[in-house]
This record gives C-alpha cells, structure tokens and sequence, in this order.
C-alpha cells in the first residue's frame, strides 16, 4: 500500500473541557509524525471492520477533492465541533484528540480522519521547584495510542467517487445504542463490513449445506478450502465464483445459496476484500465435539484426507475421526 500525506492537522476533544481546541492550521509533516499516521492508515484501511458507504444526496461531504483542499481547516474544524457535541451529551465515546488530513493512497486521494482515544501512562517528571531535584512519577491521562495500536473510529473519504471507508463502534448515543459516524456526521448509508459479509457467506453456505448435503461438515470444509483459494487469486472474494464453486453440480442449491445472500443485501457480483489475518483464521478448520475437545485441522491436511484423516460413520449414528501417519 502506498501512502502519502499530503497534510493534516489535529483537533483536541477533551470532554472534561467545556470547548473543543481547534487548531488552526496544520501540522509538521515531519518524519516521525508521518511514520505515526501512516501506520495507523495502514492498519484501519486494511481493517475486516472498516466498511464501505455512499454518501447521501444531503451530506455536506458531496465535494469534489479540490474544495476540500481548499477549505481543509474550516471543514475539520466544523466536523471536529460536531462530533465534540455529540461526545459531551454521551459519555461512551471516549475522549480523544483527532487527525485528520488528505492523502494519496494508492494514487487515489482521500480525506481521513483517525481518532486517536487518550490512553494512560506513567512517566517519570524532574521536579526542580528545590535544591533536591528529585524524580518524581506522574499520571498522564491524555496519553496518543501507540503506533503499534488499534484505533477504533476512523474515516477515508473519496470525494470524487462520493464513497467511504467507516470504521466505527456503536455507543450509547441519546440513550439508544447506535453509530454516530455515518449516520450523523458523514451521513452515508450503512453497510456491512468485509467481515460481516463473509461470515454471513459462512452462515448461508452451512445452511445450505445441511439441507442439500449428508456430509455437511465436509461441505463446510470445502466452503474454508474454496474461499481461501480464491483469495490466493487476488485481494477480493467474488460471491458469483464462490457459488459457483461450491454447487456447480447442484443448480437448486445454488439458486438457494444466492437468494438468502440477496436477503441479507449480499448479491452475487458483490466483491468482498479480505484481509490476511482472516484468511489464516480459516486456513484451520475445528472439529468441536459435544463433551468439549476441539480439534483444529489445517486446510491442507483436508486435501490429503485419504493419508491423514478419515471419517468414519457409526451403526448407532456417530462418526469417528481416524488421525493416521502420525509422527511424533
């Protein structure tokens, strides 16, 4: 992935004062600052949570990337207020400084924005107010995550093509449980996240599977195997091709594994980025038993079932599980 910032700046939302601290004009880029952002953008885009939206015809976002340049401190000032708002009536959503700025990534220009929650942390403090010039240890309670954390709210806006990335949590906002990103900043449709979408695919292929399938746990299987294939192909999952694969011999459970999908607003020419981190998830299916032991079989061992494992069924209805060739 490729990132550069082109500028940023960044706002103060400390809920224990009664006004935000707008800056009014941008930051020092330099290296380590950018280092900073930069991986936090890495980390949030590639995020299985971070969801893509349209913008509604009525949000104040319906810019093209020039105007927000332009305007740059204004609009983040305005947005920076709004959010701050919101924060002061709902003490859920947790006090934070945050960033925002315009960036190339991928040679495609974006808003963003990150919000950086306050963290505690101990640090040492030389206390000269004497001869003695003790060392002293204090609480700082307005600490920035570190580079190496997850942030959980942040925004990339795509002027030009009137879409966004959103990753958001809900909070108890106006006594309802509920996001407040893209429903009342962004104001932008909400859409499932990339993990929500292939879990659901997950959902619909098992349920499709016990009712066309006796072996169903091996169609399960083959589910895990037929997506961690595809994505081996390239970045994204093509729900068209992973119907196709599973029920080529079967049309009526095909037509089944798509209308469900349909139902949930996952329709088959929908292509789902997936990230690298889920992928290894299932790349080791488990086998759970009902007196509690799990095992865990790696995709490729399910490839070679003759020599390593084998399923055997039961007079009485059970199934064994035969692990061979061990070395131990």
């Amino acid at each position: 992935m490729e990132i550069v910032i082109q500028r940023a700046i960044i706002h103060i939302l400390d809920t224990s004062n009664s006004i935000p601290i707008l800056s009014n004009s941008d930051i020092d880029l330099d290296e380590s600052t950018t280092d900073y952002l930069i991986a936090h953008i890495q980390k949030v885009f590639a995020d299985d949570n971070c969801k893509l939206c349209a913008l509604m015809p009525e949000s104040s976002f319906n810019q093209n990337f020039e105007d927000l340049n332009n305007t740059f401190v204004k609009t983040t000032q305005s947005i920076a207020s709004q959010i701050f708002t919101i924060m002061k009536r709902n003490a859920e959503i947790l006090p934070a400084d945050i960033a925002f700025g315009l960036a190339n990534i991928d040679n495609i220009g974006f808003m963003f924005m990150l919000k950086l929650d306050y963290r505690q942390a101990h640090v040492h403090y030389m206390n000269n107010d004497d001869s003695k010039g003790r060392v002293e240890i204090i609480n700082f309670k307005t600490m920035l995550p570190s580079i190496n954390s997850k942030l959980s709210e942040a925004f990339f806006l795509s002027p030009n093509n009137k879409t966004v990335k959103v990753l958001e949590k809900k909070c108890l906002i106006d006594g309802v449980k509920d996001f407040y990103l893209s429903p009342y900043i962004l104001m932008c449709s909400q859409e499932k996240t990339p993990k929500q979408k292939i879990t659901k695919v997950l959902q619909v292929a098992h349920k499709v599977n016990d009712t066309y399938y006796s072996t169903s746990n091996a169609m399960d299987t083959h589910v895990a195997e037929i997506i961690c294939e595809e994505i081996a192909k390239g970045e994204s999952l093509i729900i068209e091709k992973i119907g196709h694969e599973l029920y080529k011999d079967n049309d009526v459970a095909k037509k089944e594994f798509y209308e469900y999908l349909e139902s949930e607003n996952i329709v088959p020419s929908d292509s789902i980025p997936i990230s690298e981190k889920f992928v290894k998830r299932l790349e080791k299916q488990s086998i759970k038993l009902v007196n509690g032991i799990e095992i865990k079989i790696p995709i490729e061992i399910y490839k070679e079932q003759e020599d390593a494992i084998e399923f055997i069924n039961n007079p009485d209805g059970t199934v064994s599980l035969l692990i061979k060739n061990i070395l131990l």
